[in-house]
């Protein structure tokens, strides 16, 4: 008697391809959340760099800089004053002589060398230029 041949994988066979599978998804899931992390804090950064742009037009037109971040959306300096990332608001202080400012993120969701960062950074200062942890 003959005996007839069977085709298709082995129980081994499928389990070595999901093991093999397994350790590649292992490698390559941290690296895709990294990735979109850094993407959505460079996005956050290039919003504070833009802000701190119309933040110097603003002031070399008035001679001074503006109290809120509302006055430069009102003045058309500026027309989003949101993260991207999550739409939370974007703060901004004045120093008390008006020389300087800092504008900060409010949201809680940047990673930064593996940690979210505390709420208020990334920070642009007009001074010192962008600052992060």
């Amino acid at each position: 008697m003959r005996r007839l041949r069977q085709s298709g994988f082995t129980l081994i066979e499928m389990m070595v391809v999901i093991v093999i599978l397994g350790i590649l998804l292992a490698l390559l899931l941290p690296n895709l959340v990294r990735s979109k992390h850094q993407g959505q804090l460079a996005s956050c950064e290039h919003s504070l760099r833009a802000m701190a742009s119309a933040m110097e037009n603003y002031n070399a037109q008035n001679k001074r800089y503006p109290d809120s971040l509302e006055r430069l959306t009102t003045a058309n300096y500026i027309q989003q004053v949101v993260c991207p990332t999550n739409r939370s608001e974007y703060g901004l202080v004045v120093t008390s002589e008006g020389k300087d400012y800092t504008l900060f993120c409010k949201g809680i969701h940047h990673l930064v060398l593996g940690d979210i960062v505390s709420e208020g950074f990334p920070q642009y200062s007009g001074a010192a230029g962008l600052f992060r942890k």
